[in-house]
């Protein structure tokens, strides 16, 4: 009659051993797989890809332009949008002659204005009504961390956004078509 018990024992330890791994192997299955919400990119890494880079702003999350180990060469990135994919270049060309700048010696980040703003602060304004932005028909620009939240959940921004730092805090513009 002892020999029942036994085998009963083991099959509940094998069972439950069975059950720990499995949980354990879901987890870290589970966390592996989450997707990331930026993408850091450094000179080194676009003269290691072969061709050119495509980075697409449509999903969630910035794409960072990391100038710090060299200058980044504008040339070998696309940046594909819901409008479709342009040429870097061609985008530097649309912004401030400082977004191209940091592709020299500083960061810069493309996203859209929802993925830039820093979720946890929420737009301020100024008294009166008056905004700390300013916008001509094809880009809105903002210097410093609260202005430019302000900008990006104005609703003015369209589907690319661009905040770079060269030494002198963050400056942020957004097309607005």
């Amino acid at each position: 009659m002892n020999r029942p018990r036994l085998f009963h024992l083991s099959a509940l330890s094998l069972t439950l051993s069975f059950l720990t791994a499995w949980c354990i192997a879901a987890e870290s299955t589970k966390t592996a797989t989450r997707p990331s919400s930026s993408k850091h990119i450094t000179a080194d890494m676009l003269t290691k890809s072969k061709g050119r880079l495509v980075v697409n702003v449509t999903k969630p999350g910035s794409v960072e332009f990391d100038a710090e180990g060299g200058t980044i060469d504008a040339s070998q990135v696309i940046v594909r949008s819901s409008r479709g994919d342009k040429p870097l270049t061609a985008l530097l060309g649309e912004l401030p002659e400082k977004a191209a700048a940091s592709l020299k010696s500083g960061k810069l980040r493309l996203g859209t204005a929802k993925s830039l703003r820093t979720p946890q602060r929420k737009p301020r304004g100024l008294p009166g009504g008056a905004v700390a932005f300013t916008c001509s028909p094809g880009r809105c620009d903002c210097h410093g961390d609260d202005d430019c939240n302000d900008m990006f959940g104005s609703g003015v921004c369209g589907d690319i956004a661009a905040c770079w730092t060269t030494g002198g805090g963050v400056d942020c513009a957004c097309l607005r078509y």
